[in-house]
């Protein structure tokens, strides 16, 4: 709570080894080189407010509309996260911004061969295989988690041939380095994520869990609630650029 900006180093890479028979011929002295990297933290929440008479009424119904409220609220602050996670947040100029796994500058990007929602099980497996080739040439071996819309999803569960004894997504399970595949609404139409699942490429920064504050106003007659939270992803990449997020579209 007491943070408002997250700084952080990212550094390059040192020259290969060098082999001779005695090691005394003087090698090459080499240096790390380091860049920064930053990013606000902001506050996630939301309010909500009932009045005592209402309260009291509820709780006497055996309804109590303040869980409920709560229940409600939590699913909200729930939902920013999921969608900061993926498409980022930017709050002002002056302050930066919290890149998502859509919009980091150095997430690599590709185009499908086909439609996903239409195209062949083959068509899809041998994207993802390009896929892993791609994030391999960048030094990012995975393992990978496969983001993609829900109704993309559903289509994986058909046959991947006609007459196979096994699903798109079974077909697509097999492929080396790709540990899952998640359905998600925040993506749409032809886009589809694959994302290295290590702490150099994404990390979820755990300041707050969601938590419940109240407090009250006019005498005690209102009742004011807000859920909040500190979660936010830290896209990372690099010094030299390189991610393991592939953005395929």
């Amino acid at each position: 709570l007491g943070v408002l900006q997250l700084i952080w180093q990212t550094s390059g890479d040192l020259e290969p080894a060098e082999v001779t028979m005695t090691g005394l011929p003087e090698a090459d002295a080499d240096q790390l080189e380091f860049g920064l990297a930053s990013m606000p933290i902001p506050m996630i929440h939301k309010e909500f407010n009932l009045d005592l008479r209402q309260l009291m009424v509820s709780r006497n119904g055996g309804m109590p509309l303040d869980t409920t409220m709560a229940e409600i609220a939590m699913r909200k602050v729930a939902e920013k996260v999921e969608e900061i996670v993926f498409a980022g947040l930017n709050i002002a100029p002056n302050l930066g911004q919290v890149y998502g796994l859509l919009t980091h500058p150095n997430r690599n990007t590709a185009s499908v061969t086909a439609d996903w929602r239409t195209a062949t099980g083959a068509e899809i497996v041998k994207d993802l295989i390009r896929g892993t080739t791609t994030l391999n040439g960048k030094n990012m071996f995975g393992p990978y988690l496969v983001f993609v819309p829900t109704e993309v999803f559903m289509r994986l569960s058909e046959d991947y041939k006609g007459e196979s004894d096994k699903s798109i997504l079974s077909r697509i399970l097999e492929l080396p380095g790709i540990e899952g595949i998640m359905p998600t609404n925040r993506l749409k139409g032809t886009n589809v994520l694959m994302v290295q699942l290590t702490s150099d490429d994404i990390q979820m920064i755990d300041g707050i869990q969601p938590t419940m504050v109240e407090w009250e106003d006019r005498g005690g007659f209102e009742l004011n609630f807000m859920i909040f939270c500190i979660l936010l992803p830290r896209i990372r990449a690099d010094f030299a650029a390189q991610s393991g997020i592939l953005h395929f579209a």
